[in-house]
């Protein structure tokens, strides 16, 4: 039977034992619904949570997709992330994802940021069983659950804290999504163990059931426009309660907004629709050129256009 909601902290009297996380989604670039300056905002939010666990003495699980847009990451983002976790001494966990893994594939994690990341000791790649501040944790990568010799049989793992990355839902399925679970289905398939940690589901919440635990922390960032309301968290993983409780990260109002992407899509829009005009049988010849020079002169164009302009120059005399 599934416990309400409740104020738990008067039920807890140890020391946190972890910080529970997942879908940090580190990236080098700006999402296109922020308004400010991205970048800094993503660093602070990661000092947040080392901060957090050097104060707490805890190392910090991280359920995978550290990595953002894309599985690789540029020397200074990684020299970034190595610089902050280094100084602050804290260690974490990490199981990879699928945003972590190139093609989505396990066999590839070496190739990938995370990769880097644990070869260089910044991170500890959590396959299979690990310590946990004295509590025994077991981490699953992202597509190492599923039909056939990559089974895992949640069912005979005995832990205190199993990390997945699988899309974990709150209650029922969603029927367009695929290799989805509930959060009950997922408690109900590993009954050895006391508490898991999902990721990949962007949506926070927790489960209680018969004194057992789920807990889906969301992403660390908001990089989507509807995420405007949302609101960033960790949680303080007590081991000895087997509770935990949310850590809300400082978040400016106003900085995430419909209409950044609504203008940068009409701005694709009408870039794809200017090029196409170009490549409706025109006869490119010398002084149409002059032309498009002498009116991007004229009337000062963004660049990206600019290049779009002269790549469709390019193609039509190729297809003359």
């Amino acid at each position: 039977m599934a416990i309400p909601r409740r104020n738990v902290t008067k039920l807890i009297k140890s020391k946190p034992t972890a910080i529970l996380t997942s879908d940090w989604h580190i990236r080098p670039d700006v999402p296109e619904c922020r308004t400010d300056d991205f970048q800094a905002v993503q660093w602070r939010k990661v000092q947040f949570v080392l901060d957090l666990a050097k104060g707490h003495d805890v190392p910090i699980v991280l359920g995978g997709d550290i990595s953002g847009n894309s599985p690789q990451w540029p020397n200074w983002l990684l020299e970034k992330f190595s610089g902050l976790v280094r100084a602050s001494r804290v260690r974490i966990l990490a199981i990879p994802g699928q945003h972590d893994l190139p093609g989505h594939n396990w066999d590839r994690w070496r190739e990938s940021g995370y990769g880097v990341l644990v070869s260089t000791g910044i991170i500890v790649r959590f396959y299979h069983e690990a310590e946990i501040s004295g509590y025994l944790g077991y981490g699953i990568p992202f597509g190492r659950i599923g039909d056939g010799d990559q089974i895992y049989a949640l069912s005979k793992i005995q832990a205190d804290l199993l990390v997945l990355h699988v899309l974990t839902l709150e209650s029922r399925k969603m029927e367009w999504e695929q290799n989805q679970w509930t959060a009950d289905g997922l408690l109900d398939s590993a009954p050895n163990v006391r508490c898991i940690l999902t990721g990949d589901n962007h949506k926070p919440f927790v489960r209680r059931l018969d004194g057992r635990l789920l807990v889906n922390p969301g992403s660390l960032m908001r990089t989507k426009s509807d995420q405007i309301d949302y609101r960033p968290r960790v949680y303080l993983w007590h081991a000895e309660e087997n509770e935990v409780v949310p850590v809300y990260i400082p978040i400016e109002q106003g900085v995430v907004s419909h209409e950044a992407v609504e203008k940068r899509k009409d701005f694709d829009e009408r870039q794809v629709a200017y090029v196409e005009r170009l490549k409706k049988g025109y006869e490119i010849g010398l002084s149409y050129e002059d032309n498009l020079k002498d009116s991007f002169t004229a009337d000062p164009v963004e660049v990206t256009v600019v290049e779009r302009v002269w790549d469709a120059v390019d193609e039509g005399r190729v297809m003359k």
